[in-house]
């Protein structure tokens, strides 16, 4: 596996991540009315020091990133797994054997490279964590949840 694929590859091998290269036709996602959503942003500062948890992202439909640092350091962004035993990546129901807390029972499958501005958009249930941590972060993080 080459984890330092570049964001096309990334894109192209991975249909879940959404991106400004592919209409947002092409993905099997619900639109959300302009009138009957709430986004929440928060700036993020992660330090070197800071765990870097493999999660999902709860409720949201879309969560998102825009990478604030000026020149970051290499081979970091955010990286998305998959369960070794089950191939479970989040875009599904959690099967019941599956911990997340043990970090050695996922695999990468990609990751998106932090530079300065760049916006990425996913799935927000799909597990992933923050990649790197030689250095501090500095992003807008954003989730997108659907109205009632």
């Amino acid at each position: 596996l080459n984890i330092s694929m570049k964001l096309d590859d990334t894109i192209n091998n991975n249909h879940r991540l959404y991106g400004i290269y592919y209409p947002i036709e092409n993905y099997n996602i619900k639109p959300c009315k302009n009138d009957n959503i709430t986004i929440n942003a928060l700036f993020q500062r992660q330090t070197k020091n800071d765990e870097r948890n493999i999660h999902q992202d709860g409720n949201p439909v879309l969560a998102g990133v825009i990478y604030l640092d000026n020149n970051p350091a290499p081979d970091t962004g955010t990286c998305f797994y998959k369960h070794k035993e089950t191939g479970w990546d989040g875009s599904t129901e959690m099967p019941t054997n599956v911990n997340m807390i043990d970090k050695t029972s996922f695999e990468k499958t990609s990751i998106i490279e932090n530079k300065f501005n760049r916006m990425i958009m996913y799935n927000a249930n799909l597990v992933h964590s923050a990649e790197g941590a030689r250095t501090d972060r500095l992003t807008v993080s954003f989730f997108v949840y659907p109205g009632m």
